[in-house]
Parts: structure tokens; sequence; C-alpha cells
């Protein structure tokens, strides 16, 4: 005789057998079903009594559990669904889901957990955050969730291969085992992974040398200081919006040594007439006049920065080998994947030329081979296996086993496959006590179950005359694995570089210069307009002033810089061997 016990639970109680062995309510049918990635569920069929309370106790979960030859086992703890799923005259349908009230929260903690492996994880490739969508950890591999149907631990389960396994050789029905194909495997997945950002190019020109040659000896000399040193540009002024700025700016004023009769560093102008009516002068009578003469050695270093936008783009293809025959059509898949905010993520992104040459931009690589290989997987798991057995025989089955089933009329006598769906069936009106079983197997060519290899991240490609610290020359031998990834060059052009870059000399930048009334023209001017011709000295000085200009090119970008890489020679790789079919 079976009895079947389903009584009240907080989340946290734990079954115990002398508390929960209670018929609170009495299923007439019961299953109890999973699929993988899903939350195990309990449906049960009680009678719809008059005056029912469905729940007197107001408690959130129900322990369900059996009794079957004086041996008590829990099959299942859940939250009941509050509408009940069928309601049909004499009968109620409810329905049961092993969720944990902080089931997001566990979800959550694995994804942040296992975003601590290395390679496990990449944002760039998602907008959303683990934090706002933890499933997102399990597309870089061949995972799924997993919720215990009796204790409600949440972990993962792999796609090929379950924590338990189950051997079968004659406790299911003969009659009741099925297999077809149901898609065809890959044979081979292409992924290119493309960058874009703005590459922030900036340098400087030092404009000091190149003054210095214009002028005589090297220093400037001018009558109007005072007004010269107060126009000259200071260090940090931005010029306009021209992506142009004064890094370094300085006027060093000189007492020029004392040279006699030969006069090259005169301190004083020649000497001109100024008017009696001078508002400034205030002299009685027209009287010749000089004008302290400045010398000045020139500092002057400007700084340039522009945005351009770039593009890169890495591709590669890996060949799939499984067991199944070509059948006239080859299936491949590609993913193109566009990286998310990359200069966030590594703010040193926007001052080079490449992204995916350097260790950030190779990690992404790494992650996105890992993405294959969980498509791989997936695709080689295309041979499906169904059978029924008893209930008791497969009471503790999951989507978390293995299961080894051994039948003659299988090619080899015998598979491994990973547990799809199951579903456990009690119907005491209808004599029914049944399992059915889904099973996934992979048809790769691997005897042996996948090993992580170490990971270098050292870098495989570099142009002769383009290598810096971050770069390494490529090697005749493969320096990357990355799971059963061998490769072992990269094919591509050297980045194209704007044409303004670092350090550049002042003739780059220059369209036109120009150094205006120096000390002599200043002296020749006042001399054509002194008195009586004139009668403002300011004025004259006004009109004659030293400058000191520049016109500058503009800083132009191009629409986009583009940049391809190719992986090329990519070891085929395979799945791991459940069937042997040819």
């Amino acid at each position: 005789m079976i009895d079947i016990f389903v009584t009240w639970a907080t989340e946290n109680e734990t079954f115990d057998p002398q508390k929960h062995l209670q018929k609170e309510l009495i299923p007439l049918r019961l299953e109890i079903g999973e699929e993988e990635g899903q939350i195990p569920y309990a449906r049960m069929i009680i009678a719809n009594e008059k005056n029912f309370n469905l729940n007197p106790k107001d408690l959130p979960y129900v322990f369900i559990a059996l009794k079957y030859q004086g041996k008590v086992s829990l099959l299942f703890k859940g939250c009941l669904v509050k509408i009940p799923k069928v309601l049909k005259g004499e009968v109620l349908e409810l329905e049961f889901l092993a969720e944990p009230l902080n089931f997001n929260k566990e979800l959550r903690k694995i994804a942040n957990q296992k975003s601590q492996e290395e390679g496990a994880w990449d944002q760039l490739f998602y907008k959303q955050s683990l934090e706002e969508n933890p499933h997102l950890i399990l597309e870089g591999a061949p995972e799924l969730f997993f919720v215990n149907r009796t204790s409600l631990k949440v972990s993962t389960t792999g796609l090929l291969k379950g924590h338990k396994t189950i051997n079968i050789s004659k406790n299911y029905w003969y009659d009741s085992l099925q297999c077809r194909f149901i898609y065809q495997p890959l044979d081979a997945i292409k992924v290119t992974l493309s960058a874009e950002w703005i590459e922030k190019i900036e340098g400087y020109v030092n404009f000091t040398l190149f003054l210095r040659k214009k002028l005589n000896r090297g220093v400037l000399s001018t009558l109007t200081g005072e007004g010269f040193k107060e126009g000259w540009w200071k260090s940090g002024q931005l010029l306009g919006q021209s992506g142009y700025w004064i890094e370094d700016s300085h006027l060093e004023e000189i007492n020029p040594p004392y040279t006699g009769a030969l006069g090259l560093y005169p301190v004083l102008s020649k000497s001109f007439w100024v008017s009696p009516e001078d508002p400034l002068m205030k002299c009685k009578k027209p009287w010749k006049f000089r004008i302290k003469r400045s010398w000045f050695r020139p500092k002057l270093i400007l700084g340039w920065r522009l945005g351009q936008r770039r593009r890169e783009k890495i591709s590669f293809s890996i060949k799939h080998k499984h067991q199944l025959f070509y059948s006239g059509k080859h299936y491949d898949r590609l993913l193109n994947i566009k990286l998310q905010n990359i200069c966030a993520d590594d703010p040193l992104a926007s001052t080079r030329d490449s992204f995916f040459n350097y260790d950030r931009g190779r990690a992404s690589v790494y992650y996105g081979m890992k993405m294959a290989l969980a498509h791989l997987v997936a695709s080689a798991r295309c041979l499906e296996v169904k059978f029924e057995g008893d209930f008791f025989d497969l009471l503790d089955i999951t989507t978390d086993h293995m299961v080894r089933l051994d039948d003659p009329r299988l090619p080899g006598g015998s598979l491994q496959g990973k547990v799809k769906s199951y579903r456990l069936i009690l119907d005491g009106k209808r004599g029914i006590r049944k399992a059915h079983v889904v099973l996934g197997v992979s048809v790769g060519i691997n005897k042996s179950w996948m090993k992580t290899h170490p990971v270098s991240l050292s870098t495989i490609f570099v142009d002769q005359g383009y290598c810096s610290t971050e770069y390494l020359e490529t090697t005749t031998t493969p320096q990357w694995k990355n799971h059963d990834f061998y490769y072992d060059s990269w094919h591509q052009q050297k980045p194209t570089s704007h044409p303004l870059k670092g350090n550049i000399a002042p003739e780059e930048i220059l369209e036109q210069w120009n150094i205006e009334n120096l000390a002599d023209e200043q002296n020749r001017y006042l001399q054509r307009n002194q008195y009586p011709q004139r009668h403002s000295l300011k004025k004259v000085m006004e009109e004659v002033s030293t400058r000191v200009s520049f016109r500058l090119k503009p800083l132009m970008t191009q629409s986009v810089l583009e940049h391809n890489i190719t992986i090329d020679h990519v070891q085929p790789w395979s799945s791991i061997q459940q069937i042997h079919l040819r």
C-alpha cells in the first residue's frame, strides 16, 4: 500500500517524519516533474469538498512524502500557486513550485561567485548587469540553473553531465524506449566580436625653439614690454573650442650684457620728439624722449587633443566534429556580438588604436570562445532518448542526473545521457505509477570529458616595428589554450593611425604665423609720427604694439578608422561521445 502525505510547513522548516507524516491534503492524482533550467513542480488533484479550506494554517510551503513498504521518502517541497490550475466540478487541480522565497537572491549569489572565475564573465557582452539578470552568467558556460525539489537548494548543472549518476539496465520498460534526432548538430560556429570607441589622441607642440629661431639671437625686444607681458598666453589657457590649449607658457625678462660700441642690446630706444600738447607728458615745449627697451626670452608649448572614432573586429571560426554523416547541407551558426561601452570598463582603451591586441580585449576573445563552446555543447546534444519505468525505481531522479542505459538494441549496447526532463506520476483511480524520463545525448567523438587548460593571455601577433611592451611577436608554438581550442596566429594589418600622433613639429599644425612690431620697427614708426606730426605718444604706441600671432590648422578626424583581425588555424572541437554511432 502506498500512503501519500501532504503537510503544510514554513520555508526554513526541515522535514521530520515524526512531525510531517500527516494527510492535510489527500491527492487523488499526483504528478511531480521538472524540465532542465526550470523550477520543479508538483500537481495534485484533490476532491472539491463543500466548505473546503485549502490552507487553514496559512503556511506557504508543503512537504509531499510517501510511505511504501515501510520506507518513508520525501518527494517534494514547494509553495502553492494561489489560483487552482483546474476547477472542474468535483475536483481541484493544485500546482506547487519548488521555489525558495529568496530565489532571485540565490541566483545572483551564484552568478557573482562564478563571475570571479577566470574567463567566466565579461560585462562587455551585455547591456544588463548580473545584478539585473543573473541568468547571463550561463551564456558563456554549458550549464543551467538547478533547484533541488526537496531541499530547495539552488546550484548549477551541466548540459552534458550532472553531479549524480543512475545506472539502468533492466529497471525500465523495454517497449517504452524511443530514440530520435531532434536537430542536426552544428558543423561550425563563426564568431565576430566588434568594439567601437573614441580614441583620445593628444600631444604637444613646442613652439619655443621655433620662436627663438625667428628672433634676433633668440630674444624678443619691444618698447611696449608691460603690454606685451599682459597679452602673452597663460599656462592652462584654452584656445576656444579648437582642441588646443596652452600647456606651458613663460616670458623670461632678461638684462642683456653691455656691448659698448657694438650696440647689440640697447637698453633705450632712439630719441624722438614729444609734443608739448601731449596730455601725459606735461611738457611746456617740445623735447626729445627715449623709451625703455625690454628684452624677453619666450617659452611656449601647446597641447592638443582630438577624438577619433574607431571600430575593430575580430573573427574566428571553429569546426565541430561529430558522429553524424553529412546530410547534404552544412549547418553553421553566426554570432555577431558588439561589445558594450569598452572605455568605461577599461579607461586605457580610449588612449589606444587597438582593443583586441591588449589584455582586456584578449580576455573578451577568451570569453567569446567560451560562449562558442556553450553553443557547440548544446548543438552536440541532438539525440533525444525517452523511456518509462516504475515510479519507485526512478523515485530520486532529477535534472542533475546522468543516466547510463544498457540495451542491446542501442549502437554499442549502451549510452549515457543527461536528464532533460522527467515526470513521476501516481494515479490511484487508474492504477498508474510510472516515471517518464527524457535524456539528451551527445554525439561527439571525444572519449573523455573536456579539460580546461591554463590560459595564456599573451598577445600572439605584432607587425615588425609595431611593438610595445604589451606585444609579443608570433612564434610557431600555439600560445593560446582555451578549453579544447588551440590556435597559433592572428592575421591582421597594423591599425591605421591618425596623421597626428604624440609630439609634433610646429610646421605640422601651423597655417600662418606672424611676429609684428619688434622694437626696431616701433622705433621707426615713432620717428615717422613724432612731433609735429602727432601729439599723443600713447595713441602712437597703441598702433604699433608688439604682437605674436598664430593661425592653427583645425584638428580634423576621419569618419571612422576600421581594423579587422582574423584568428587562423583554430583546431576543430568535439563534445564528449555518449553513444557510439560509428
